[in-house]
């Protein structure tokens, strides 16, 4: 490690550091807490570490000088330095009376934590008469770190510098190497056209700089659809063309041949009539030139009904004709014979109560009578008994009359004889009878029991009364409390 001393630079383990010119000298007090300083920074280090730290001093050295000599043992290494700092501070003090150091530099080197480190736990002991005011300029210490003063580039290296924070003096520099170029993406500089070649190129992402080049290979053209130019039409060739999508340039041109005329449906122009033909035309549906013209045939005569001319009478003809509807010429004539306009009246039959009537006719015109109606007398009824109808138990009976056998009118009216009626009676008269029995239509029927109380119960029908016929009885017949009428449900008890 340099340091400057009467103008030369030598390295600082040539210094004596047991001899008095080295407490001589005058930047003794700037190199002795400076290598108390880097000491404390790089204890353990290894010697060629030690003889590398900038601006160490011969304190630096003698400190460290146990690990240059080749002492291993933290032991022997403490052992070594605290003799060399109170060898050091016993020089420092022995020279103060002859003012070879100022008191600034005792202090720098009992008072740095690098010292106190070492075993100076406090400033040596020195005479009242040595001390004196020291300024702040008197104790200064080195302290900074590396800085990038010119940052590298592509095209040129940069620079490191270890600068003081506290003077500002540069203590050391160092180069920063030159960056390598750093390839971008490639940039289409020219777009390739249809018929031309195009560029890209590729440049360092940090400066800027161009580093290759190459040729973008023209990509042809895009056909189109074919494109109209000038439309054929049914008489006259047209054109048409194709071009680049890209770049618009026409590609290919070509004739289109004309097409031709194109029949329609037939327009009717003129109507045909009775007295004239009608026309119609064919033309283009494309340009409208007629291309065919036909004729209608004439139609033939639509002719009406008889029109009356002189309407005929009794005694005189008349006279008519017809005539074509559309265009009113006469087809045919012919007269109308005299005749009566007859009116049949038709007769009616005589009835037995009405008289009839015979047909008549008659002119209404000249009202004469070709058919007088007669009058025809009424028939009158022919009659016919009608037997009686005997009623029976279930049906309506009548009595005899008399009625007409023509028209069904009764002339003897019938009466109506209501029905009679069964007439009950007990079959046989017994008391273990269900059923009671009609003397007039012979007819059975089972007995319809009504409740009659305690006792016994009543047919609705014929009206025989009966005794209740209980279930349930006790042992000694009489019926118990739940008894119940086997033939009307009579409840004993109630």
């Amino acid at each position: 490690m340099a340091r400057e001393n009467n103008g030369e630079f030598m390295r600082s383990d040539e210094y004596d550091v047991h001899s008095e010119q080295f407490f001589h000298d005058d930047e003794f007090n700037r190199d002795v807490e400076i290598a108390l300083h880097k000491r404390d920074s790089y204890e353990g280090g290894s010697s060629e570490e030690i003889q590398s730290l900038p601006d160490a001093s011969a304190i630096s050295n003698a400190a460290f000088a146990g690990t240059a000599a080749g002492i291993k043992s933290k032991k022997e290494k403490e052992r070594h330095r605290q003799k060399t700092l109170n060898n050091l501070a016993g020089k420092a003090a022995a020279t103060l009376k002859a003012g070879a150091i100022t008191v600034a530099a005792i202090i720098a080197v009992s008072a740095s934590p690098a010292a106190v480190k070492l075993g100076f736990e406090k400033p040596p002991l020195l005479p009242d008469s040595t001390v004196t005011s020291v300024s702040a300029a008197e104790i200064h210490s080195h302290s900074g770190g590396w800085q990038t003063t010119t940052q590298p580039t592509c095209s040129s290296a940069g620079e490191l510098t270890l600068k003081c924070d506290s003077c500002n003096e540069i203590l050391e520099t160092k180069p920063l190497p030159q960056l390598n170029h750093i390839a971008g993406d490639w940039t289409v500089i020219k777009t390739a056209g249809c018929v031309q070649n195009g560029t890209e190129e590729q440049c360092c992402k940090l400066c800027g700089k161009k580093l290759n080049e190459k040729e973008l290979a023209a990509k042809g053209h895009s056909e189109s659809e074919w494109i109209t130019l000038v439309a054929a039409t049914c008489t006259t060739d047209g054109s048409r063309y194709t071009k680049c999508t890209d770049c618009g340039e026409t590609l290919v041109t070509q004739a289109v041949a004309a097409t031709g005329h194109t029949a329609g449906s037939w327009t009717l122009i003129t109507c045909a009539s009775c007295s004239a033909e009608g026309r119609q035309t064919l033309h283009c549906i494309n340009c409208g030139m007629e291309m065919d013209s036909l004729s209608i045939p004439k139609t033939s005569h639509e002719e009406s009904g008889w029109i009356i001319d002189t309407a005929k009478t009794c005694t005189a003809e008349g006279h008519q004709h017809t005539q074509c509807i559309n265009c009113g010429a006469h087809i045919s004539e012919s007269t109308i014979p005299a005749s009566h306009n007859v009116v049949t009246v038709s007769g009616y039959a005589a009835t037995c109560t009405t008289d009839g009537m015979t047909d008549e006719e008659y002119c209404a015109d000249c009202q004469t009578w070709f058919l007088q109606p007669i009058p025809i007398p009424s028939t009158g009824h022919t009659e016919e008994q009608v037997p009686p109808v005997d009623a029976t138990c279930t049906s309506e009976g009548s009595t005899a009359g008399t009625r007409c056998t023509v028209c069904g009118e009764y002339t003897v009216p019938v009466t109506t004889v209501a029905a009679l009626g069964h007439d009950w009676q007990d079959v046989a008269g017994t008391t273990e009878s269900t059923q009671h029995y009609c003397q007039q239509c012979n007819t059975y029927e089972n007995h319809q029991w009504t409740d009659g109380g305690p006792n016994g119960h009543q047919c609705s029908e014929c009206l025989i009364f009966r005794a209740h016929t209980f279930n349930n009885l006790d042992v000694s017949g009489a019926p118990s409390a739940d008894s119940t009428c086997n033939d009307c449900g009579y409840q004993f008890g109630t």
